[in-house]
């Protein structure tokens, strides 16, 4: 007996969720061969066309979606998708304005507007033209969703909160609903029932690898630990990795992170690369060249993990924090690990421990003529404030840098010009119960009146690279969205970093260059990142020298296309580095 457009309708749904384009494809074109107002198989055919690129393709199922079925939001949702790619947000975003104030009553015209708002940001505007939309089209699951995430996001918890109320009353059970609920618990520092909605969730969707981190995030908010854990373990015996696969890969590289020092997920993650992939460099490939399986060095089975993911010629070593990786034992557990297998290692444990940041002020100082400042560890903790206060003043001098081991934020860094300054930070960290602070001589130089620099370059298999110079009003210069607007405000400090890309070696000077060289010798790390300044009549200060840093820049083409040009060597040199560890050159 042939099948009917319901029963081709459903099983061209299923393929389409799992994945399987080509034969969701075929199965939705016999629906709408033998159902042309079939709008959800036209809306899904929309989805595949714009994924493979053909857009007007897109844009002509979504229409006649639209057509088909005027009041279905996945419809517009579809629309809104192609014509974003065909005609430019700021293009459409004045059609749909124009739409909406002609047909003030009109759904399609409404929801368009209020999507395309909260797909771009503007939540605040989204939120009131969703709400317009469910005024419409009242107890819609889909707009009602939407219309919840984007008061979410808004911060309008409470109002979230009746709307999912709504929805539950009306028996709506969806994994989605009861996630979001968690998220809106957490916020309200409700952790408990945070727990309660993140396991609602997963009871619904336990193949929904964002439940997983969240509940495990609830719980840790909640100072449930030992659960907390539990609930990450469990969540890795079951997805073992994330895999970024190349067609002909030079490499099978398994990339081993580290989730975090107490060793759960303590915040909700989008999707599973980003439960794997956790930082640094390797976040950055593409995977065109070499293959790589990211997994977790908490998983309870890495030889399972290994196993599973796939063949592997060579560990990329990503614990890249020395601090963090001596504390935890970490980085002794991933060598155990690697010669267990009998495989090389990128960035060996042994040598990246070595980069703590009061090994690099004795190291690099001890064996080179670079100006590391001084840099020394205490531990709050166990001295209390008084006794740490009185030893730094003795041995560190004003300006400095009070911080944790392992953190670059601004809100964990304290500059103390001063006694009062630097027993405020001292109070601020013993409150929040930090065990070890690094006191650091602050040393630098204004770039220019009212500005700071920081240079960036890589050393990849002993060579130097250069990555980026970045700019900044504040002292502690990280490239944030202020610091990209000022260079992109003043074309004189982009022609300087320009300047740096195009010959690093007239920039820095011979003398600078061999230093940096003298430096990925010492440290002898298949990759290295380091941060520094040039002051004074060319001398040269490190303030960071170590394997946690972003170098392969392609993120920054889109507002400095001067990028262009050089990013790619930095990304080919480091796959080149892996492949010649594992063998392969």
């Amino acid at each position: 007996m042939a099948e009917g457009p319901n029963e081709l309708l459903d099983k061209g749904t299923a393929a389409f969720r799992a994945g399987k384009h080509e034969l969701a494809e075929t199965l939705l074109q016999q629906v709408v061969a033998r159902q042309p107002g079939a709008s959800v198989a036209h809306t899904l055919l929309s989805f595949i066309a714009r994924k493979r690129g053909d857009l007007p393709a897109a844009e002509r199922l979504a229409r006649q979606a639209v057509e088909a079925g005027p009041m279905e939001p996945g419809a517009h949702d579809a629309l809104i998708a192609a014509q974003i790619v065909t005609q430019g947000v700021d293009a459409l975003l004045d059609t749909c304005r124009r739409a909406a104030a002609d047909q003030p009553d009109d759904f399609g015209a409404i929801y368009r507007l209020g999507t395309l708002l909260f797909k771009t940001e503007r939540v605040e505007e989204s939120v009131e033209w969703l709400r317009r939309a469910l005024e419409l089209a009242p107890e819609t699951v889909h707009i009602e969703f939407k219309f919840s995430r984007a008061l979410y996001v808004a911060g309008k918890y409470g109002e979230v909160l009746s709307v999912i109320r709504e929805m539950r009353r009306r028996g709506v059970d969806t994994a989605a609903v009861h996630e979001l609920a968690g998220k809106v618990m957490s916020r309200l520092k409700q952790p408990e029932d945070a727990v309660i909605a993140y396991r609602r969730a997963l009871e619904r969707n336990p193949d929904e690898h964002s439940y997983h981190a969240g509940l495990s995030a609830a719980l840790f908010q909640a100072k449930r630990l030992e659960e907390a854990q539990e609930v990450t373990k469990n969540f890795l015996r079951r997805v073992h990795g994330f895999t970024l696969a190349a067609k002909r890969p030079k490499a099978h590289v398994l990339v081993v992170s580290s989730i975090g020092v107490d060793n759960c997920y303590k915040r909700v993650l989008p999707d599973r690369k980003n439960m794997f992939v956790t930082g640094n460099s390797l976040t950055q490939v593409r995977g065109d060249r070499n293959t790589y399986h990211f997994t977790c060095i908490e998983h309870p089975d890495l030889s399972a993990a290994a196993k599973a993911l796939g063949p592997i010629n060579v560990i990329y070593n990503n614990l890249a924090g020395a601090e963090s990786s001596i504390k935890s034992g970490k980085g002794l557990m991933l060598r155990e690990f690697a010669d267990r297998l009998g495989l090389p290692v990128v960035n060996a444990p042994e040598a990246i421990e070595r980069t703590t940041r009061a090994n690099n002020a004795r190291i690099i100082t001890e064996n080179t003529d670079i100006i590391y400042p001084k840099t020394i560890l205490y531990l709050l903790r166990a001295e209390g404030t008084d006794r740490v206060r009185e030893r730094i003043l003795e041995a560190v001098r004003f300006p400095m840098l009070i911080r944790r081991t392992y953190t670059n934020k601004d809100t964990d860094v304290a500059f103390a010009a001063d006694e009062a300054a630097l027993t405020g930070a001292l109070d601020y960290y013993h409150g929040k119960n930090v065990e070890e602070v690094y006191a650091i001589e602050f040393v630098t130089e204004e770039f220019r009146p009212g500005i700071y620099r920081k240079i960036r370059c890589a050393i990849i298999d002993h060579v130097v690279y250069p990555v980026r110079v970045d700019f900044s009003t504040h002292w502690n210069v990280r490239r944030q969205p202020e610091d990209s607007a000022l260079s992109k405000a003043n074309q004189d400090l982009m022609d300087n970093e320009h300047a740096f890309l195009a010959d690093s070696v007239a920039y820095l000077g011979a003398k600078n260059m061999a230093r940096l060289e003298t430096l990925g010798r010492l440290h002898d790390l298949d990759f290295l990142g380091v941060d520094f300044n040039i002051i004074g009549d060319g001398e040269m200060v490190v303030f960071e020298a170590n394997p946690a840093m972003n170098c392969i820049e392609d993120r920054q083409v889109a507002e400095f296309p001067y990028f262009a040009d050089y990013w790619e060597r930095v990304l080919i040199a480091f796959e080149d580095m892996i492949v010649k560890k594992a063998g392969k050159r």
